[in-house]
């Protein structure tokens, strides 16, 4: 039962995923150099480089090739690579090692959240981010609104954004943001808290499987894992009392319980760039989770 499931849940996987985008990039080999030399990606897309030189040439990985190694390339052969991992990662032809260097430098995927600015309230009004993800405010209402941070609008002003008009703004620092609209500074006030905070029961990210702070694929197989023993990573585990212990991380559709439904829903969120944070006080009153398929 538990092999069939799998079967089916990597099926499910892998349509969700190859509906994920990925950008690839293009590097051209000539005699003697990689152009562009260096470039910059997200996780996830795909680095092509083409031989259009005479020579033999490769693009081989600093680490003796271990990330990545092209093999000999002739004129007009390709190969591709994706990164699906943040990092810098530096490479070389191994023909010409001291004169043909390059980099890719690999930046985490933002992920983009949505207020609704309404008459007169923001929507939702609170909200957890990662470092690096971006926020996106709509007016939806009928009169004029502004996102504005407490600080005076020293971190981010909108400005006046009329009906329909959008306004978004990258968070690249962790902390606590406090913001408001400077016509309903009363009414129309909230919050964006960036990165994870707090201490064992702090925020816990929907869908991280493996307990790693992030939902990746890697938390296909923990989840997998955990159905199969019942036995989930300690770092998922949130106790909000004495006696009242949860996998919070795990319970992706609010079922008070963990089943192949949580990841389905959890990679449905991936795929579609909207995980979210819950905190401690949020675990519902139950025991801990009883595995099953």
């Amino acid at each position: 039962m538990f092999y069939r499931g799998l079967l089916l849940l990597s099926a499910i996987f892998m349509v969700i995923f190859a509906q994920a985008s990925a950008t690839e990039y293009f590097v051209s080999i000539v005699d003697f150099a990689f152009s562009p030399q260096d470039i910059s990606i997200v996780e996830g897309d795909i680095v092509t480089w083409t031989n259009n030189g005479i020579h033999i040439h490769t693009s081989t990985s600093d680490d003796g090739g271990a990330t990545w190694n092209s093999g000999d390339l002739s004129n007009g052969q390709s190969f591709s690579f994706t990164f699906n991992s943040a990092g810098d990662y530096s490479y070389h032809c191994s023909y010409h090692p001291l004169s043909m260097l390059g980099s890719v430098t690999v930046s985490s995927a933002a992920t983009e959240h949505f207020v609704s600015m309404i008459d007169f309230e923001f929507v939702p009004p609170d909200i957890n981010i990662d470092v690096g993800d971006i926020v996106t405010w709509t007016n939806d209402g009928a009169v004029l609104h502004t996102s504005t941070s407490d600080d005076g609008g020293a971190t981010w002003d909108s400005g006046d954004l009329a009906i329909g008009e959008a306004f978004s703004f990258t968070f690249n620092t962790a902390g606590t943001y406090p913001y408001l609209c400077i016509y309903h500074p009363i009414m129309m006030v909230g919050t964006v808290t960036v990165g994870p905070t707090g201490g064992p029961c702090g925020f816990y990210v929907v869908g991280d499987f493996n307990g790693s702070g992030v939902m990746n694929v890697a938390d296909i197989v923990a989840a997998f894992s955990y159905l199969q023993s019942g036995s989930p990573n300690p770092a998922m585990i949130c106790e909000c009392e004495p006696g009242n212990t949860f996998a919070v991380a795990m319970d992706v559709n609010n079922s008070c319980g963990f089943n192949v439904a949580d990841i389905i829903v959890g990679f449905s969120r991936l795929q579609t760039g909207s995980p979210e944070l819950v905190p401690c006080d949020a675990c519902p009153p139950e025991p801990s989770p009883s595995p099953g398929i």
